[in-house]
């Protein structure tokens, strides 16, 4: 699906470069709508390798957080958004699937930044513990309620508000957390927000 989606939006470019301001207009939103469907193609790609058997390794949790969060500044800056980033100076060991922390990390920050208000703080958390290590990110934004926390890791959900996402980034997160041998949790944050949480087994004890 990517190459045939890839060749119609070159396409509708060539001919926006030729069209009238009329037209160009009506092909910007055809371009669109092939970027949304590549974004659906990609994510369904996603989940369909969390769906698979995996094997895990060991990971460190607190370095690979710190790099997408590193990443993720300019996106937050964009936006009028702090990153705040506490427990990812020491090494912190987990078992995980190949590039899942990635990805969750990704899934979950861009959904955190875009419900966060300007001027308000996405806080990221990793927290070493004995039987489980735990990554949380919270955001300042309206939250979920119980029903839509119980929704919000289902497959194509995307709320009441909508939205250009394709409403599997949660989906994902949560598969490749179970494939990961741990688990994926909503809750709400201190004071208002959503708060997300990823248990994993320490790598020590895979």
């Amino acid at each position: 699906l990517r190459t045939p989606l890839t060749a119609l939006r070159l396409r509708l470019e060539n001919l926006q470069a030729r069209a009238s301001s009329a037209d160009a207009d009506e092909l910007e939103a055809a371009i669109d709508e092939t970027v949304r469907l590549g974004a659906l193609v990609n994510d369904l790609l996603q989940l369909a390798r969390a769906d698979q058997s995996h094997v895990v390794e060991d990971t460190d949790l607190a370095a690979v957080t710190a790099g997408r969060v590193d990443m993720w500044v300019a996106v937050a800056d964009a936006k009028d958004v702090r990153l705040e980033l506490s427990g990812a100076d020491q090494p912190v060991l987990v078992a995980a699937v190949p590039g899942a922390l990635e990805q969750i990390l990704d899934n979950v920050l861009d959904n955190a930044i875009n419900a966060t208000p300007s001027g308000s703080l996405v806080t990221i958390s990793v927290e070493r513990g004995t039987a489980q290590h735990v990554l949380r990110i919270s955001d300042q934004g309206p939250g979920l309620s119980d029903e839509d926390k119980a929704h919000a890791v289902g497959r194509f959900w995307r709320g009441t508000t909508g939205g250009s996402g394709t409403g599997l980034g949660l989906a994902i997160a949560s598969a490749l957390a179970t494939a990961s041998g741990g688990d994926l949790t909503l809750g709400d944050a201190s004071g208002h927000g959503l708060a997300v949480t990823l248990s994993l087994r320490p790598a020590d004890s895979s």
